[in-house]
């Protein structure tokens, strides 16, 4: 696989992230899966909120292909695999919190 391949796929990988999870956010609270629509529901659900879960969403695709991409090309087997995409998807969601505590205060 080439470079450009690579970046093309990671690419990809954002754009259907950022397009993708905010549309199951918006979902989920509307249907109140897992009491989701009751723990959101004293944030503004506007403009602002659905971008900071796109721009999750982009970054989460970006970092899953990013890494699996990586994990491939060291050879790095399983246990290591899952819990190295684990944890980077467990610093993509540090910022999300942040900024859903900063509006709770708002």
């Amino acid at each position: 696989m080439t470079l450009g391949s690579q970046v093309g796929f990671v690419a990809l990988a954002a754009v259907i992230g950022a397009i993708a999870y905010p549309m199951l956010i918006f979902v989920a609270i509307k249907l109140n899966w897992k009491q989701l629509g009751r723990v959101l529901g004293n944030h503004r659900q506007d403009a602002r909120f659905y971008r900071g879960w796109s721009l999750l969403g982009a970054v989460l695709g970006t970092l899953m292909l990013t890494g699996i991409l990586i994990l491939d090309a060291y050879g790095i087997k399983d246990p290591w695999y899952g819990l190295t995409l684990i944890a980077l998807c467990m610093l993509a969601f540090y910022p999300i919190v942040g900024f859903l505590k900063q509006r709770e205060r708002q």
